[in-house]
């Protein structure tokens, strides 16, 4: 099965599942995610994988073990079977070394080197909510997310790539006090513009941060990955934020 045929079937298998109506727009989303990495015989870790879209992508493209993390916290829209449902979803795509586990970042054990990409879709500013709210400001909140990044680091590769993709912290909607039309649920000031997320994990030990803005189903529909900042901070403020583990010392 070549890959236009693989990424068929996960369409497929995510429709019947209710991942998606029709998922045309899903592959533009997830080249938008990885970029340009090249998945096979990678380890891959995703933070707050929700339904674990990306963890199959990952798995269909070669990645020779994915763990996906998602701890069902509250406000979370699956439903309380969401481990076994992604378990007949792994066997029907025929994949290995796939799995999801209902734990959080910091409940996740694994040895130094385990993974050699980290992904966090919409899910960094849950990992510790109150001290990404104060992240920009408070010695404290920045001493905890310097903690978290540096164990991450520590069950990364050398050399390998995380990934952030989050809202940030500034949009015009949100800076004039209006609701915004395109994301009328994020509440702006619990995110964190991508340059402060860059500061911190440089200070943990990753290096090379490289910021894209994303464009929204729209753009994914004429097949546009990204957008200027300046049209992002008018529309939904996505930023993708990959930067690299550094050797350790």
């Amino acid at each position: 099965m070549d890959d236009k045929d693989r990424v068929g079937r996960l369409l497929q298998v995510g429709k019947e599942s209710g991942f998606w109506r029709r998922g045309v727009d899903f592959p533009v989303r997830a080249h938008q995610v990885f970029g340009a990495i090249d998945l096979r015989n990678k380890r891959v870790l995703e933070i707050g994988c929700g339904r674990g879209e990306f963890c199959l992508w990952a798995g269909i493209h070669g990645a020779s073990r994915v763990v996906g993390l998602e701890p069902m916290s509250d406000g979370f829209y699956d439903t309380a079977n969401y481990l076994e449902q992604f378990r007949r979803l792994v066997v029907r795509l025929n994949l290995t070394g796939v799995e999801m586990q209902g734990r959080k970042l910091q409940e996740h054990e694994s040895p130094s080197g385990s993974y050699d990409v980290v992904l966090s879709v919409a899910s960094i500013n849950h990992v510790d909510e109150r001290a990404c709210i104060h992240l920009h400001d408070d010695p404290q909140s920045h001493a905890a997310f310097v903690s978290i990044f540096s164990n991450l680091r520590r069950i990364m590769a050398p050399g390998g790539k995380l990934i952030i993709i989050d809202a940030m912290r500034r949009n015009l909607f949100g800076d004039l006090g209006l609701r915004s039309p395109f994301s009328p649920d994020v509440e702006w000031f619990k995110h964190q513009q991508p340059s402060v997320w860059a500061e911190v994990l440089t200070e943990a030990g990753f290096t090379d941060p490289h910021i894209r803005y994303l464009g929204n189903r729209f753009f994914r529909y004429v097949k546009v990955s990204y957008i200027p900042r300046s049209l992002s901070y008018c529309l939904d403020s996505l930023f993708r934020l990959e930067m690299t583990s550094r050797n350790r010392s």
